[in-house]
Formats: C-alpha cells, structure tokens, sequence
C-alpha cells in the first residue's frame, strides 16, 4: 500500500500538535529563551502564558 506523503506529514503535525498541548512543560521549553538577558524585559513568563492560552484554545487547522 503506498500513502501519499503529504497526509502522512499532515498527521504528524496534528499529532504534534494534540501532544504540545497535553505537555505544558515541553510548550514552555520551546520558548524558554524568551525569559532570558533582554527578550525577558520585554516577553518573559506572562507573555509566555498568553501563547499558552491562545495555542490551548484555538483550533489551529492544518491543510494539505
């Protein structure tokens, strides 16, 4: 059986995407560097939690 590449990339990022956000601390690894020298004045941990929020409510659709 030969699956077309582009459903299989597809399912990958729907699957990644449901794991990130059941995995707070994985989320918060990818923008650990927002806390950090001059990025932390500006972004830091609330604006962290308001990408949080945003990517745990919206229904992001991935197309093919």
């Amino acid at each position: 059986m030969w699956v077309l590449p582009e459903i299989v990339v597809r399912q990958l990022v729907d699957a990644g995407l449901k794991d990130l956000r059941k995995n707070r601390p994985a989320f918060d690894n990818l923008f650990e560097q927002l806390k950090q020298d001059e990025l932390g004045a500006e972004y830091g941990p609330a604006y962290i939690e308001q990408i949080w929020e945003w990517f745990s409510t919206t229904k992001i659709p991935v197309i093919q």
